[in-house]
Parts: C-alpha cells; structure tokens; sequence
C-alpha cells in the first residue's frame, strides 16, 4: 500500500492542496469526523488501495482519493482513463453487516447520488444500467459516459463485509476520452469545476445515499432511478 499524503505533508494534490480538499469535505455534511480521508498523488488505482487500507486496519468509513491512476478500472477489468488534472477518481469504502444479496440495488443508488451531483454541478445526466452515467451527445446522436460506478465486496470475518464504491468522473476532455466516446465536464460548461468542488459534490450525495441504502436498502431509491434511467420507456431484451 502507497502511504496516503497527510496534513502533516506540504505539497499539491491534483493542483489543490490537501488543505483544500478538506477545507471542501468540511462542507459536507456529514463527512467528518465519521470519513477518515486517503489522499494520493498515483496510485495503480483507487480500488487496490482500498482493499489493501480495508486488509490493514478495517476502517467504518473511508475515503480514498488520488489525482491519477495507473491501472484505473471498471466493470469486467474494462480500463478507465486517469490522467493527473483531467477527473475525479474515488473510492468509498464501508464496513457493514449486511450480506452481499442484500447490496443488488446499490450501483443504481449510487448512480442516482452521482446523477443528482452531476446536476448540480450543471450537467444533466442518465443512468445507463448498471454503472454507467451518460449524457446527451450536443452534436450527433447518442450519449457519451461521463462517469462510471464500479463496486467491490472485501472479506471480512463475519458477520462483517466491506464494501468499497469506485466512482471516476471526466472534468476535462481529452481527445483519448472522445475517441471512447466519452464525455467530460467541460464539453458541456464554459468553465467546468474545480477538482476539490466536484469530490465535494459527490460527496454531499453519496455519503446521505450509503447511509440510507445501509439501513434502509434500494426502495427509498426506486422511483428517482426510475426517472433518470436510460432505459425508462423502452423495451429492453435478455439474452
């Protein structure tokens, strides 16, 4: 495991200090002193440094953020480009009793929490099941993903599990990202957010949705998935 950066440390993070990106969480409700916070420069990828921080002390509540990652992945071992100052790359991880049958609706909560940043950070989205977050394409048909969900179960000694939550988000495009068709933040604003801000705004969602979604399951999330989904009004075949 790489060692995390720490107050204690000078030095920029994604071009905002550390100090600024707890100056952002502080915002958000909830977050301390309940989330510990991992900070890294580079990392192979946000979800190997949380299992190996999970393996070593079992934190309830932590947050891992990095500014690039080397191996960054999604469903399936698809990649997921990483580029220092281009996006957003977290991992929420949880310690939990529920059983893994019990977590099946939660990458459709977790995207209506990362749906409803995206909106308020001024881009509108849609889920694409199970993982995917998509937006309109401005010129041609279709839709382009702007941010992707990828969730991990790690041993525990019953009756615990943990749970760790990937979330990775473009902020500025690259032509690497278009040919994926992909899509970022600042293909749709004029002057897209800082780096420190949109980690806040995700958080301000996804720490009230892992909370709910922990005591409560999917039901409080079914009707909101339901009117962000892509595939709302269409039909859809199972092969």
């Amino acid at each position: 495991m790489q060692s995390p950066k720490t107050d204690a440390e000078s030095g920029e993070i994604d071009s905002v200090s550390l100090g600024t990106l707890r100056h952002a969480l502080e915002t958000v409700s909830g977050f301390f002193p309940t989330w510990q916070l991992f900070a890294f420069d580079t990392v192979t990828s946000t979800m190997d440094q949380a299992a190996a921080i999970y393996a070593a002390t079992h934190p309830n509540r932590a947050l891992i953020y990095a500014c690039s990652q080397t191996q960054g992945r999604g469903r399936h071992g698809k990649s997921w480009l990483s580029e220092s100052n281009r996006g957003v790359y977290l991992s929420f991880l949880l310690r939990t009793t529920l059983s893994p049958s019990q977590l099946l609706g939660l990458p459709l909560a977790i995207g209506v929490a990362t749906s409803k940043a995206a909106a308020r950070l001024g881009v509108e989205t849609q889920l694409k099941w199970p993982n995917d977050l998509v937006v309109q394409h401005k010129v041609e048909r279709g839709y382009r993903k702007l941010a992707g969900i990828l969730i991990e179960t790690l041993a525990d000694e019953s009756p615990w599990l943990g749970i760790c939550v990937g979330i990775g988000m473009n902020i500025t495009s690259t032509p690497e990202i278009a040919a994926l068709d992909g899509a970022a933040l600042s293909d749709y604003l004029d002057s897209p957010p800082g780096t420190d801000t949109v980690v806040a705004e995700i958080c301000r969602d996804m720490i009230e949705t892992l909370e709910q979604f922990l005591t409560k399951g999917f039901a409080p999330f079914h009707a909101e998935t339901q009117r962000r989904s892509l595939l709302t009004g269409h039909d859809v075949r199972v092969q």
